[in-house]
């Protein structure tokens, strides 16, 4: 049985504790004050409208993911399997092509630039053919 007068001296030491990286933290910054006129001061401007609403020219991921490619010609050639981005921003489409249910299935890396889409995405140029002639994409195993 815990004697009544440890319960406070043990929320104390607790208290303390929790306490000690606090302070710590607040000795490792510089000294700063903060006067009533700094927090009137009105920040960075808001944009004018705080919300972006999707238009014709953007697209979201979700809807490109698993989206079918066709060829000019109406001939599917596959779907977007997955997006693939670079550190300086670039975006290629993997497609999966052949196989059924993801079995025997070919994945090859489009430049997303190559696509095209008006009601549909569309790789111009390329056939059933042209597309087993490109490179076949294998993910890194070596990354996690």
């Amino acid at each position: 049985m815990i004697p009544r007068l440890a319960l406070p001296c043990l929320a104390f030491a607790v208290a303390a504790f929790a306490a000690s990286p606090a302070a710590a933290q607040q000795r490792d910054r510089p000294e700063a004050s903060v006067t009533s006129e700094a927090l009137r001061q009105p920040g960075p401007p808001l944009p004018a409208s705080p919300t972006v609403s999707a238009d014709n020219l953007r697209w979201r991921a979700s809807d490109l993911m698993g989206a079918d490619v066709y060829s000019s010609e109406n001939n599917k050639l596959g779907s977007v399997k997955d997006l693939l981005f670079t550190r300086d921003g670039g975006l290629t489409v993997v497609l999966s092509s052949g196989g059924l249910f993801g079995i025997g299935e070919r994945l090859v890396a489009i430049p997303f630039q190559d696509l095209q889409h008006s009601e549909r995405w569309v790789l111009p140029g390329s056939n059933a053919e042209t597309l087993r002639q490109r490179p076949e994409f294998h993910y890194d195993q070596s990354r996690g």
